[in-house]
């Protein structure tokens, strides 16, 4: 049976906390967790192949390492911005989307409002650079003529 707008009990008590830290937090009394604890919270109960959760586990250290003890309304879109730009180009892509990805439960949660490593926070792809196996169409050619011999022609 639904009462005042929420499915259960529990809705409703988890809806009113939710508030309540809203209003804790716009009055500057906020009991937010520092991102450390989010990121302790949100692996234990991340549900993912092991060597999934210790890649992120791994990228996680690099925003626990700068921001680790600050509360979560305190994140600040340009300095996370700034953040990103001291990890090496080869994991500050993977970095950043794994600060993302946490930041959004705590959205989810109702911790904070937005995400602060999304929200202005650009986060392009590494560019590849092309592979040019072959130094020419007729080099390909040759080894595929070759390998056309060696298996018979399929």
């Amino acid at each position: 049976m639904e009462r005042g707008g929420f499915a259960s009990e529990q809705d409703a008590s988890e809806a009113l906390e939710r508030a309540l830290e809203r209003l804790r937090r716009e009055r500057g009394c906020g009991s937010a967790l520092t991102l450390r604890e989010l990121v302790n919270e949100y692996l234990a109960q991340h549900d993912g192949e092991p060597e999934t959760i210790e890649k992120l586990r791994w990228l996680l250290t690099k925003p626990v390492k700068a921001f680790g003890a600050r509360r979560l309304p305190e994140l600040r879109s340009q300095e996370i911005a700034a953040w990103r730009m001291t990890i090496p180009p080869g994991h500050r892509f993977e970095a950043t989307q794994a600060l993302r990805q946490v930041l959004a439960r705590a959205v989810a949660w109702g911790m904070i409002d937005i995400n602060p490593a999304k929200q202005g926070v650009d986060n392009p792809q590494r560019r590849r650079t092309e592979k040019r196996p072959f130094e020419s169409w007729a080099e390909l050619a040759a080894v595929a003529a070759e390998l056309g011999l060696a298996m018979g022609r399929w």
